[in-house]
């Protein structure tokens, strides 16, 4: 009989398989448990958005660990739920209806174990969907076409696909570069019309198609695509034809004198421009401009102030410059000039004279000289000339203190009376024992502006032995004196007063 036994249960095992033979020669607390069930199956579709989780074991489970070890995901990630068992039939109920379209992944971790304390072999994971159509769509076609030139600046942009797109996903899912305003005028079936609120520019753009884009089911691009076309038919840089201060031509790479300060510059292009080419206009050094378009091709360029006298100029004109169909200059070209003009260029001293008077010395007022005819010098005097003060008059003879001394300034140019004020004028004293000031009583200014009469009250004479000695200044430099043109004197004009 136990012979009988024995090879019964040799029989047994060479019979079945693995998993049946454990089942029968190992104890139960030693088996390992499994899953054997689920719902939904794996790669189920369609499944209801209301659906709950089953999940059917080998053997009893511990259900805390195991509950703990379930992980299910979806469109919006993990979800929570509530569980309840049937003997080994694990149910979990969403807290939340699942989503429709949306793809699910359920994962039993490998810590659930049975009641035995014995855990399952590896994870086990299954997923599946609440919707039919589990096939992303795809791009068929488009108008205009990849790598396609010479396109109408009007063109409504065309994309056909495999199927319906949902219009939510079309702006993250369509890019365009450069970028401009559009509608969309058909999304919910198969083509997409994108038009233009205004026509396109000349150039080129890139219809960028990613997988943001998706279909009525939720399912992504099956491929990103990208798609390049050229609107316009010209392809060729402009050329600068001229450059012009005024109406003297400059040159590129040379300075060109006898340019005025107060000219607008004008810059002819070879074919009409895009008006953001003023972009491209640069000066050196900097002077704060505007700009004007006389023709699509002739840019007419302003200046807020005029520019300095007497300096050098570059015009640069950078690829910021392009045509109408966007093509830039091919290179940056340079022009000079020299605003030294006869508006632009700084006047100067060209003589400076004691005025002749009619009025007669004072013997007792000025120096104590003897009465004499009227005093004529009408010297000549250069910068930094010694003025001797013994040569003055009394304007008023009765008055008692009335010693004037009077220049005639010659300028090569018309000049503005009131840039002459002080402190543009002025007296430094050097040597002064008298402490006598000399003060401007009056600036003449002839009607042509050249001849300047600046007449001034001089200090009554003492007998002191010591000699004082002033100098007379008219300032130049940018805050110095002007000519009508507010052109600048270069430098100081300097008379030392002495006695």
């Amino acid at each position: 009989m136990k012979f009988l036994t024995v090879l019964a249960l040799i029989f047994l095992y060479q019979n079945c398989s693995g998993k049946e033979a454990e089942f029968f020669f190992l104890p139960e607390s030693a088996r390992i448990p499994e899953v054997i069930l689920t719902y939904p199956e794996n790669s189920a579709m369609g499944v209801p958005t209301k659906s709950e989780i089953k999940i059917q074991f080998s053997q009893p489970m511990d259900k805390e660990k195991t509950q703990s070890a379930l992980l299910l995901s979806g469109p919006e990630g993990r979800i929570s739920g509530n569980f309840l068992w049937q003997g080994n039939l694990m149910i979990f109920t969403p807290s939340s209806q699942l989503k429709l379209p949306g793809r699910y992944t359920s994962v039993i971790q490998r810590s659930a174990e049975s009641n035995e304390g014995v855990n399952i072999k590896s994870d086990f994971t299954f997923y599946f969907h609440t919707v039919t159509d589990i096939m992303g769509p795809s791009l068929i076609s488009s108008s205009p076409s990849d790598s396609q030139t010479g396109v109408s600046p009007g063109i409504d942009l065309s994309l056909e696909f495999s199927e319906a797109i949902n219009r939510s996903t079309i702006f993250e899912g369509i890019k365009i570069t450069p970028s401009f305003l559009f509608t969309v005028l058909d999304s919910q079936k198969n083509r997409i019309l994108i038009r233009p609120v205004y026509d396109l520019k000349p150039g080129q753009y890139t219809i960028h198609i990613n997988s943001h884009l998706k279909d009525l089911s939720g399912n992504s691009l099956r491929n990103s695509r990208s798609i390049v076309f050229t609107v316009g038919s010209d392809f060729y840089p402009p050329e600068i034809i001229s450059v012009r201060s005024g109406k003297n031509v400059l040159n590129e790479g040379l300075f060109l004198p006898d340019c005025s300060k107060n000219s607008p510059l004008f810059i002819e292009f070879s074919e009409a421009m895009d008006p953001s080419s003023e972009k491209g206009i640069k000066l050196f050094p900097p002077s704060p401009f505007s700009s004007v378009w006389v023709q699509n091709n002739i840019l007419q360029v302003n200046f807020n102030e005029p520019l300095l006298s007497n300096t050098y100029y570059t015009v640069l004109i950078d690829q910021n410059a392009k045509d109408a169909s966007f093509n830039p200059i091919l290179n940056t070209e340079s022009y000079g000039l020299i605003t030294n003009a006869d508006d632009s260029s700084p006047p100067y001293v060209v003589d400076i004279m004691q005025t002749q008077s009619s009025f007669k010395a004072s013997a007792n007022d000025c120096s104590g000289i003897t009465p004499s005819s009227a005093f004529t010098p009408n010297s000549p005097l250069e910068n930094y000339s010694v003025l001797d003060l013994s040569q003055f008059f009394d304007m008023d003879p009765s008055s008692g203190q009335n010693c004037v001394l009077e220049l005639t300034i010659q300028f090569s140019k018309p000049m503005l009376r009131n840039s002459f004020l002080p402190p543009v004028t002025s007296f430094e004293s050097i040597i002064d024992t008298w402490n006598n000031n000399f003060t401007i009583q009056d600036i003449i200014v002839s009607e042509t502006g050249e001849t300047v009469r600046v007449r001034f009250n001089a200090p009554v004479i003492s007998g002191n032995e010591s000699t004082p000695v002033h100098r007379f200044r008219i300032r130049g430099g940018r805050d110095g004196v002007q000519d009508s043109s507010h052109n600048y004197m270069e430098q100081d004009f300097n008379l030392i007063f002495t006695f």
